[in-house]
């Protein structure tokens, strides 16, 4: 996972995982073209390192990258995230952190496994995009407010199956 931030890897590179669990330190920031693909779900397990910060009392917006914190943030256009789980954090913090945060057009999520474990959100759109592409996703497990948070053009979610709880929103 650390190659994504290397510069070996450019623009339009698909890179192959095998099978494992991969914790990442900090943030993982997606910041260009690029398909990351996993063995399968369940085989390749994606984790942010730690738990996500309590957050603050202060009023930031709602999708604040600083307040939330993301395990992975995509900011380029054009990426492909398919066949591995996103697990969100190393460990737990009822209510704390967001899993994927959204920030680039044209992402496609296929065959992803979003396993809820008590945070915000899985998936969140954090700034204005279009075209986002779900298909054959599982969310599962529980979530503070929902499955998906934002709003896109161009929105579409197909084939995917939403087994999890909230405390509030949907799904």
């Amino acid at each position: 996972v650390d190659a994504v931030a290397s510069d070996k890897i450019l623009a339009g590179d698909t890179l192959i995982l095998a099978p494992g669990e991969y914790v990442h330190n900090g943030e993982l920031v997606i910041d260009r073209e690029l398909t990351i693909r996993g063995n399968g779900t369940g085989e390749v397990v994606l984790k942010r390192k730690g738990s996500p910060p309590k957050l603050s009392t202060s009023n930031s917006a709602w999708y604040d990258p600083d307040r939330y914190r993301y395990s992975i943030r995509v900011t380029a256009d054009g990426v492909t995230l398919e066949h591995m789980t996103l697990a969100g954090w190393e460990k737990k913090r009822s209510g704390y952190g967001w899993g994927l945060g959204v920030a680039g057009s044209g992402l496609v999520l296929n065959n992803l496994d979003f396993p809820g474990s008590y945070i915000r959100s899985a998936v969140v759109v954090c700034s204005e995009v279009r075209g986002l592409s779900i298909h054959n996703c599982s969310f599962t497990g529980s979530y503070y407010e929902a499955a998906l948070r934002g709003g896109t053009l161009n929105l579409l979610i197909e084939y995917c199956v939403f087994k999890e709880r909230h405390w509030y929103g949907g799904p």
